[in-house]
């Protein structure tokens, strides 16, 4: 139950209105909580719900009521997330304080005799234009009361920054200088550095890892990738896994691989991971993983889907295999149309076959590894190619040559020259009658010449 009551308490931390005192204990955590918000990062996951009426106030949640400036608080003790959300309102408000603060420095470091010459139309627009960038608060709907205190708080002054919005664009380093000069000209300066990290870590590929990224390479090369994050890593929570055929493995730093980091001192942090190429020496597909977690708690993985950086890729040295099943080299085949079957297949991914006959390319079907093609009839023997490339461009030429398709008996006794040599020897000389026979071959052709006794 929250309070809705005008009597609000004060944060010494936070230097506002709340609707209730805070505990002892809530105190005490509060400063604990806002020392780790400005040294170590530590930030809400949420924000504060501003409201424009008691009547919108949730009962579980911080609610900051903008006409009256009061922050309504659960009755029961704040937790961390809450105490976070309160102490990043108020550290973002002064941000863009002093940011419209740097715009308006004709007003804000003029002497008094200038300010004084402001109207109240003037100041009532600058105000409507600070509440409009500190709260997105549509000024026209408010009722405006005015009134002139020339007296300062002895404290200074507070300036709360805007909430950054939860977009990745937004996860930097961010650097705020401040000035403060005094009535006297004493000048104090101070320089808060911090991170903004809501995202985690941004992984960067060189362009050779980009170049092989879920294709398939002849030879093994060392795995080179970058980190980058905003914040520093725990180191004991870096993980590398190298997925080979389906079986991780995570890795040895030092041994598998090498990591190198830099930046710090305002600068993003680096990390430069060396995957040695010795674990990608066989035939395989690989996916490398990384796992690591940062000092804000964000738990990075590459393989996430926001991040589109899955390192993947195939390692493939041989080249595919082309098996005969029903054809041969110097066979014949006494037929009009020889179908011939192969079978084409690689260990691990087949990426084209082209089969010739002669010079001409042929159309063929495939069911599954086994490729058919017909060997149309010719009077000549024919040469038959199979030409196949796997995806890692590995490169096999199977030729079956000398292959006779005809239904012509002269021309295939003809061609099976153990036959035709063998008829040529049995064939008988006559003798008798004063008449002879001798065969001889030339030019491929038959001729028969009578020779006188």
């Amino acid at each position: 139950m929250v309070s809705n009551s005008g009597t609000a308490g004060k944060c010494a931390r936070c230097h506002g209105s709340l609707s209730r005192e805070l505990s002892q204990k809530e105190q005490k955590r509060l400063n604990e909580l806002a020392e780790k918000y400005q040294t170590e990062g530590l930030f809400p996951d949420g924000s504060i719900l501003q409201i424009s009426d008691k009547s919108e106030i949730v009962s579980d949640q911080i609610c900051f009521l903008v006409q009256d400036s009061i922050f309504y608080l659960p009755e029961k003790a704040l937790n961390d997330e809450q105490m976070l959300e309160l102490i990043d309102f108020y550290a973002k408000r002064d941000y863009s304080v002093t940011a419209q603060g740097q715009k308006d420095a004709d007003i804000t470091n003029a002497s008094v005799d200038d300010v004084t010459e402001i109207s109240q139309e003037e100041a009532l627009e600058k105000a409507s234009t600070l509440l409009e960038q500190l709260y997105r608060i549509d000024t026209d709907t408010l009722a405006v009361e005015t009134e002139h205190d020339q007296a300062l708080d002895g404290n200074g002054e507070t300036f709360t920054f805007q909430n950054f919005p939860k977009e990745q664009s937004y996860d930097d380093i961010y650097t705020i200088n401040a000035t403060l000069t005094d009535m006297a000209g004493n000048e104090s300066n101070a320089t808060v550095t911090f991170s903004v990290n809501r995202f985690g870590s941004v992984y960067v590929f060189d362009q050779t890892l980009k170049d092989i990224e879920g294709t398939y390479i002849q030879n093994e090369i060392d795995v080179k990738l970058k980190e980058v994050n905003v914040d520093s890593l725990e180191h004991d929570k870096i993980k590398v896994v190298v997925d080979t055929n389906g079986t991780p493995r995570t890795l040895e730093e030092g041994i598998d691989y090498q990591v190198q980091e830099s930046g710090g001192n305002g600068q993003w942090y680096q990390y430069d991971y060396t995957i040695n190429k010795s674990l990608f020496a066989g035939d395989g597909r690989y996916i490398v993983t990384l796992y690591s977690e940062d000092i804000a708690g964000n738990v990075n993985e590459n393989i996430d889907e926001s991040k589109e950086a899955e390192i993947s890729f195939g390692v493939d040295k041989t080249a595919p295999v082309v098996i005969p099943i029903d054809v041969e080299s110097n066979a014949q085949y006494p037929v009009d149309t020889k179908a011939a079957n192969v079978t084409v297949n690689d260990n691990l991914v087949l990426d084209s076959v082209e089969i010739y006959i002669g010079d001409k390319k042929c159309d063929y079907t495939v069911d599954g590894e086994n490729y058919q093609f017909n060997i149309p009839n010719n009077t000549k023997k024919q040469d038959v190619t199979i030409m196949a490339v796997d995806a890692a461009g590995n490169k096999t030429n199977y030729v079956l040559n000398g292959i006779l398709v005809t239904t012509n008996t002269f021309i295939r006794w003809y061609n099976n020259k153990p036959l035709f040599v063998g008829s040529i020897a049995g064939a008988a000389v006559v003798t008798g009658g004063g008449v002879g026979a001798a065969i001889a071959l030339r030019s491929g052709r038959i001729k028969i010449r009578r020779k006188r006794k």
